[in-house]
């Protein structure tokens, strides 16, 4: 019984963490599935040959679409050139603790980034959304 009383609080302060921690993975999700969609959408616009101006306005408009929330910050950078045509949007959010300002943390900013580009290579035989990455195509993100 003596045992019990002593290791209570541990035991409480764990599943505090866990919450806290659990929160933070949950939103790192939900901004990255935003981030994905707003470069996807935006690198769509460039394929059907929109300005650099409409394809940042649509991914920004993406990213603040569930998972995503209004309160997001967003950023959005447009490549458009004749060589390279991309999209490369990041979201972020900060996220308050509940359990973790007993230990002197109140909250955290989760940052999430991806990009998505238009195919201009002979292999495609017409342009087409890919994902720029370090060996072929593939979503790029950033953790």
């Amino acid at each position: 019984m003596v045992i019990t009383a002593l290791m209570l609080p541990v035991f409480l302060g764990m599943a505090a963490l866990v919450i806290d921690v659990g929160f933070l993975a949950l939103t790192k999700t939900q901004l990255q599935t935003a981030a994905d969609a707003a470069a996807i959408a935006g690198a769509n616009d460039l394929n059907n040959n929109s300005s650099s101006s409409t394809a940042s306005s649509t991914a920004t408009s993406y990213a603040k679409m569930s998972p995503g929330q209004s309160g997001d910050s967003v950023t959005v950078n447009v490549t458009n050139t004749s060589t390279s045509r991309q999209v490369q949007a990041t979201t972020s959010r900060n996220v308050s603790f509940l359990f973790a300002p007993v230990l002197g943390y109140s909250n955290n900013t989760v940052t999430a980034t991806a990009t998505a580009a238009v195919c201009l290579q002979e292999a495609f035989p017409k342009p087409a959304v890919c994902y720029p990455g370090t060996s072929g195509y593939s979503l790029a993100r950033t953790q």
